[in-house]
Formats: structure tokens, sequence, C-alpha cells
């Protein structure tokens, strides 16, 4: 059920980014929607489908989960660098859980060893900044 439910998010931002033909300046379409299937399988059940804090786990945790749409506004643009720290354990984000073993249990959102981002974060990152201003996330 849940892949179907990615698979429905993929499809619905294909149709929008139809519409511009590119993905504003980040990532290619492919990218995006990888890193919308990769949104919706780890970080939707919090975060909600539109990346506005509202998942269904939401209520279980102890403060709200973030509103993803709004990084850039809050922090004065989206620096993928600190963005990604967030996500891979590597900054304070502490509802994410332990550096070493983050609640998604996804080795393939860690840093690389040499401080690179592997490519899957960097698909989510993708997703991420598409979302900056945007009030749905697919909009």
């Amino acid at each position: 059920m849940r892949l179907a439910g990615a698979w429905l998010a993929a499809g619905a931002l294909c149709a929008a980014l139809g519409t511009t033909g590119r993905a504003h300046a980040h990532g290619s379409h492919g990218k995006v929607i990888r890193g919308v299937v990769t949104y919706q399988r780890l970080c939707a059940s919090c975060h909600g489908a539109s990346g506005q804090g509202d998942g269904p786990r939401a209520a279980d945790a102890l403060s709200r989960p973030v509103d993803l749409t709004t990084i850039a506004e809050r922090y004065g643009g989206f620096d993928r660098r600190t963005v990604a720290g967030w996500i891979a354990g590597a900054a304070s984000a502490a509802a994410h859980g332990d550096p070493e073993q983050p609640v998604w249990k996804d080795p393939a959102l860690r840093f690389q060893p040499n401080g690179e981002i592997p490519l899957r974060l960097d698909e989510l990152l993708d997703y991420l900044e598409h979302l900056q201003g945007r009030g749905d996330g697919l909009e």
C-alpha cells in the first residue's frame, strides 16, 4: 500500500513538472521523482505527504515534525549540505535519532566516509528543494 502511494505521488509530481518542462534549477525529473519515492517511504509518515509536518505519526512525536516546505524561507535559502546533515544525522535533529542508527535505518542516506552526499540522499534533497515555497508539495 505504501509503495502504491509513492507511485501516485510520483505520478502527480510528473504531471506537475510536465507543465513547466523542468524541475526548477535543481536535479533532473528522474532524480526528483526518485526523491519523492524515498520521501514517501522514509519521511512522509512523520512529515506528511505534503511535507508540512502533518503525517500520521506526527501525533506520536514529542514535538510536531517541521514543515519541510518552508526550509528556504526560514533559513534564508536551501543549503543542501545543512539539510543533508539534518537528514543524515550529522547535525542536530533529535527526532531522527542517533546518527549511527537513525529512525529510518537506511544506510543509503548516510554521508560517505569522504563526506560526499550519497545518490539517494541527493535525490531526496532535490525533492525537498522542489518543495520550497509550495504549500502542498506537488503543485
